[in-house]
């Protein structure tokens, strides 16, 4: 009958909306399409440049200067004070050398507290040692052309006036230090091959 083929009819269109409906659907839950591998290579290339452009931007570690060098071969060789408590750096200089071609090359004049000691020998020796592990130290920066140790310690006079004076002076230059076998060397041949020595006569009396 002509009612019961309109009612066919309008199943069949159910089930097509129906079917349409299901492929929206499915389309919607489908997943993203993944990026082509090109494009994630790109996108990494750019990332890199970010992060070269980042570590550009930081600032570099400055070399540390001369003065700084030699302090810390200092502190590290014989402490920040005497035993007798003294700071251990009194001055200390750096200049340029002028006698030499290189423009790089530089003095270093240290004026050093000392460690005093039972008896002036054993006082005076402990100094040339204590000399000896710094020279061998500042010798190994190549800029270092010369080094002077000035060794300083408080004299009382004979009137019982008290006052800081050097007591033992001590200087190398570079084509000294550089003949000198510092495994072998003997602080007491200073007094030999030394370009600057000088003992003050408190240091000499027994």
């Amino acid at each position: 009958t002509v009612e019961e083929k309109e009612e066919v009819e309008e199943v069949k269109e159910e089930t097509k909306e129906q079917k349409s409906e299901k492929s929206s659907d499915e389309q919607k839950s489908k997943p993203a399409v993944a990026q082509p591998k090109e494009e994630k290579e790109e996108v990494k290339k750019e990332e890199a440049k970010k992060e070269e452009s980042v570590k550009k931007a930081e600032p570099k570690k400055q070399e540390k200067t001369i003065d700084e060098v030699v302090k810390e071969i200092i502190y590290d060789k014989v402490g920040k004070k005497s035993n007798m408590g003294e700071k251990r750096i009194i001055e200390l200089q750096v200049n340029d050398n002028l006698g030499t071609p290189d423009k790089t090359d530089k003095i270093i004049i240290a004026k050093l507290y000392a460690n005093e000691n039972l008896t002036t020998n054993l006082t005076r020796d402990g100094i040339l040692m204590d000399s000896k592990d710094l020279f061998e130290e500042i010798f190994k920066h190549k800029e270092i052309s010369e080094a002077v140790l000035m060794w300083n310690l408080t004299l009382v006079d004979q009137y019982g006036n008290e006052s800081v004076d050097t007591v033992l002076k001590v200087g190398l230059d570079r084509a000294t230090a550089d003949k000198i076998n510092w495994k072998n060397f003997s602080y007491k041949n200073f007094e030999n091959v030394a370009t600057q020595y000088f003992v003050h006569p408190a240091l000499l009396k027994k």
